[in-house]
C-alpha cells in the first residue's frame, strides 16, 4: 500500500517576490511520521501520471528510499 504525500522546496526563479514552493506529488510504501517541516533526500522513480481535473500530465515520484538530513547550505533553490 503506497500513501500519498508531496515533497518539494522553496524556488526563486528571478526575485524575491517571486518565490514559490514546489512541491511533487509523491508515494511511498512506508509510514513515516512527519512532524513540522523537516528536511529529507528522497531516492525515487519518477513517472508521468494524467491529472483528470486539470486535464494534464504530471510528474509522481515513486519514493523507494527516504531519510532525514542536515538543511543545505541555500534552503531557497534559485536559477539564478
Amino acid at each position: 500500500m503506497f500513501r500519498s504525500s508531496a515533497v518539494g522546496r522553496y524556488i526563486m526563479t528571478c526575485c524575491e517576490a517571486d518565490m514559490k514552493f514546489c512541491r511533487f506529488v509523491s508515494l511511498y510504501n512506508q509510514y513515516y511520521n512527519v512532524q513540522g517541516e523537516k528536511w529529507v533526500t528522497v531516492t525515487a522513480e519518477i513517472t508521468v501520471q494524467y491529472h483528470e481535473t486539470e486535464n494534464i500530465d504530471i510528474p509522481l515520484l515513486r519514493i523507494v528510499d527516504l531519510y532525514e538530513c542536515e538543511p543545505p547550505e541555500k534552503a531557497i533553490a534559485s536559477f539564478l
